[in-house]
């Protein structure tokens, strides 16, 4: 499956308030994957990294192309030098868009964080989605009960 990497990417608001976004990210996604439960996105903190206190953030999570929902969620305050890390939800991936690819597809997950409207935090990063060969489709039957 590969390794997860981390990636992290500051924002600064005018010069004061930051708020720095960091993730899990597995390089990759396939049809196996996905009924193995394993997810592409594992987690996301985010950390205050400026000396006030951040009100009213949204966090929306995007996933380009659409293979997987995208996820958006509120924090009421992250105070300063102070880190949250979310409960993501799960997240619904899908496996007809996986099924219908023919080659290898990078893939793009965006994180934004907004307070009050102003972008104070973004990140994204880039992983493969994988098509879905012959062995992925036998596998796929048999764990769901049909034979191939």
């Amino acid at each position: 499956m590969g390794e997860i990497r981390d990636t992290e990417a500051p924002a600064t608001v005018a010069g004061e308030s930051a708020v720095r976004i960091s993730m899990d990210l597995a390089p990759t996604l396939c049809a196996a994957s996905t009924h193995l439960g394993l997810p592409v996105l594992r987690n996301v903190t985010l950390t205050n990294t400026g000396d006030e206190t951040l009100e009213e953030l949204v966090i929306s999570v995007r996933f380009s192309p659409a293979v997987i929902r995208d996820v958006i969620f509120t924090l009421d305050t992250l105070p300063a030098r102070k880190e949250h890390r979310p409960e993501l939800p799960p997240r619904v991936v899908d496996l007809e868009f996986l099924s219908r690819l023919d080659e290898a597809t990078r893939a793009t997950v965006t994180v934004e964080a907004r307070s009050h409207t102003a972008l104070v935090g973004a990140i994204s990063a880039t992983y493969w989605m994988h098509p879905v060969l012959l062995l992925g489709r036998t596998w796929h039957a048999a764990s769901a009960g049909w034979s191939a």
